[in-house]
């Protein structure tokens, strides 16, 4: 069979309270992100990784916000994510 590929439609969601909001984690989901998307990766991940754990979730929802959904049961980290 041969078929147009798609969008990326993908919804990936992130626990921030598990080992998936880990800093690592995240910042090794840029890159193949980045190749869906036709997005320079190594210019995304200079710029994430310039910021603290706060400011990078918050660049990475920039950019990768309608792929991917962060969640929390954690208020306080919430709130200064908002």
């Amino acid at each position: 069979m041969i078929r147009l590929k798609e969008d990326f439609k993908a919804t990936i969601r992130i626990d921030l309270d598990g080992p998936m909001g880990n800093v690592f984690y995240i910042l090794g989901l840029v890159k193949p992100l980045s190749k869906e998307l036709g997005l320079d990766d190594t210019a995304l991940f200079n710029e994430m990784t310039g910021y603290d754990y706060f400011d990078l979730i918050k660049a990475f929802d920039k950019y990768f916000g309608d792929h991917v959904i962060f969640e929390t049961t954690d208020p306080e980290l919430f709130a200064r994510l908002k």
